[in-house]
């Protein structure tokens, strides 16, 4: 089992080598404010073997947690969309003097997809029950702050051109 668990990380070490020197060479990272998919993926290459090692995996919660999150995370990803969706819309109504029924049908779409994700949420933290210990779900909450903090640190970090703190590794 440890020797699976060094394969993994072997694996996901060499994925994240490959990307980080595409990387270099590579177009700016976020043209037009937008990441782009192999972005993203190294991200989450990323996410997925720090959580691997901050949450010290067994393989058969391996096999279980990832592809919940994937699940859970695409099922966020799909209703964060409609979400902006509806938030141009009501833009465009408010810019439109639209009435106030159409207005509130808007308001009452996106409180809708804002009450599915709370759903979403408690329904995907019930399943890491079944994954994790009560340790590992502690480690899992406290993982997710801290690496969306830093992802949000190394964003901002970019796009104001701080290259010194860009340098700095964050991941230690």
């Amino acid at each position: 089992m440890k020797h699976t668990r060094q394969i993994i990380k072997l694996i996901l070490a060499t994925i994240l080598l490959f990307g980080v020197t595409e990387t270099v060479s590579a177009q700016p990272m976020f043209p037009d404010d937008k990441p782009s998919h192999k972005m993203m993926e190294r991200i989450e290459t990323l996410k997925m073997w720090k959580l691997t090692e901050a949450l010290d995996l067994n393989e058969d919660q391996t096999t279980k947690l990832f592809p919940a999150i994937k699940q859970f995370q695409k099922k966020q990803d799909s209703l964060q969309e409609k979400m902006a969706k509806n938030i141009e819309q009501l833009e465009n109504a408010i810019d439109n003097d639209a009435d106030s029924l159409e207005i509130a049908d808007i308001i009452g779409e996106i409180n809708d997809a804002r009450d599915t994700q709370c759903r979403n949420e408690a329904d995907f933290y019930g399943k890491l029950q079944g994954i994790l210990t009560i340790d590992q779900q502690a480690k899992y909450i406290l993982f997710e702050i801290d690496f969306r903090k830093k992802m949000m640190n190394l964003i901002r970090d970019f796009h104001r051109g701080d290259k010194k703190n860009r340098r700095d590794n964050r991941w230690e």
